[in-house]
């Protein structure tokens, strides 16, 4: 652009902004009022000046001789311009002002903003969001109404990486190479695949609902990387696992090494009879009307010592696609139940086991008992399908069972691992 063009440019953007001022009353006021006081001042300052021009002194008046009378009178020049009645004062000298050059536009370019790098774009994304903490994970899963597996995902994630805010964590560029290291380990044991998945979608869900920006190749990854841990989950379900072994084994073997009236059996019974996953945080109520929250997991023992036992299940993994769990317990179970709570403290009776999940406790459980890669609840869901199918259920009572453990009938397949 040339120094004419330019000038001509920023007059127009001169005129567009005053008339853009101008466009409001309020503002015509103000200007005008500006103008009037701004004329004030400069009339002001002129007749300051003019008080302060002074007038040259006059001179001193020649002293007159007397007149004689015999000296003749000097005639008039006809031809002399006639003096004016009043000498006019000198006018004063106009102030001096300099004159101030106009700029040179020719060679005058407009400055050019720095072009931002790729590092500077990458801070500006995440810098100034607010930390997403666990306190904010747990908020956020009360109020959606969520499953608690997102607070385990969250929990496992800012352990691995060391950070307590997700917004850092999720744009780290080794976020998909540590999630599904295979190498990764949790307490002394291998993380599993359907872990790692979770962990994946927990990082998508998580950046979705507090729309936390992920730089692009890190969500690529996230996203190719659940593709393939997919095809491994797959493969994996369809491999048998010689570690699977029978409830009738099962069972004995707790037995044996913690007797019939430890905690151990009662757990390994329990879920004997109801398949769930690790949703046995249960909170006892005398009746149905006392589980009346539907975020809470119940276990109703009635005062009437012939009534059966029922267990309410609100919250499990997929409660967004299923119905709550209701089932009515064997007159055995709640016995043995009844009994189980008689040997606690009163102060321990809240909740039928803990206010926390099992998974560590049947782990070490198993691992006291020498059995090794069974893994903890999961295995127990195995073990119920592999005693279920060896009598050629009809489709009837595997869609009947598939509804007490929450999933679906493919997906029941998939747990059969100890067939080839």
């Amino acid at each position: 652009m040339s120094a004419e063009a330019q000038l001509k440019h920023i007059k127009e953007l001169a005129v567009a902004r005053q008339e853009r001022y101008l466009s409001s009353d309020e503002n015509k006021k103000k200007h005008a009022e500006r103008n009037r006081i701004s004329y004030l001042k400069r009339k002001e300052k002129l007749k300051g000046k003019e008080n302060a021009t002074v007038a040259p002194a006059p001179m001193a008046p020649a002293p007159v001789a007397k007149a004689n009378p015999a000296a003749p009178k000097p005639k008039a020049n006809p031809a002399a311009p006639k003096p004016k009645a009043k000498a006019l004062a000198a006018a004063p000298a106009p102030p001096v002002t300099k004159r101030v050059p106009k700029p040179n536009l020719k060679n005058v370019t407009p400055p050019v903003p720095p072009k931002k790098t790729k590092a500077a774009i990458k801070r500006l994304k995440i810098v100034g969001l607010e930390p997403v903490t666990i306190k904010d994970i747990k908020q956020w899963v009360a109020k959606q109404k969520l499953s608690e597996t997102y607070i385990t995902s969250a929990n496992r994630i800012f352990l691995l990486f060391g950070e307590t805010d997700m917004v850092k964590v999720l744009n780290r560029e080794d976020l998909v190479p540590k999630i599904t290291d295979e190498e990764r380990k949790k307490s002394g044991e291998l993380v599993s695949v359907n872990t790692k998945i979770a962990d994946l979608n927990f990082g998508l869900k998580i950046a979705d609902s507090y729309t936390i920006p992920i730089l692009k190749h890190i969500r690529d990854a996230i996203l190719k990387a659940k593709k393939i841990w997919g095809i491994k989950s797959a493969d994996e379900a369809n491999e048998p696992n010689p570690n699977v072994i029978p409830w009738t084994e099962y069972l004995d073997k707790v037995e044996s090494t913690f007797t019939k009236d430890s905690k151990e059996f009662v757990i390994a019974t329990l879920y004997h009879e109801v398949p769930a996953r690790d949703n046995m945080v249960l909170k006892i109520v005398a009746s149905r009307a006392e589980a009346n929250d539907d975020r809470t997991n119940y276990l109703i023992l009635a005062k009437n010592k012939t009534a059966k036992g029922e267990i309410i299940i609100n919250r499990f993994k997929t409660d967004k696609e299923h119905e709550s769990l209701d089932v009515v317990i064997s007159k055995s179970l709640t016995n043995m139940l009844k009994k189980y709570l008689n040997t606690k403290k009163d102060d321990d009776k809240e909740y039928l086991f803990t206010d926390a999940k099992l998974t560590k406790y049947v782990s070490a459980m198993n691992k006291k008992m020498g059995l090794t890669g069974v893994g903890a609840i999961n295995n127990f869901r195995h073990m119920t399908i592999e005693e279920f199918y060896e009598n050629n259920p009809s489709a009837e009572s595997r869609a009947e069972l598939a509804s007490v453990m929450k999933h679906s009938p493919a997906t029941q397949v998939k747990y059969l691992r100890n067939r080839v």
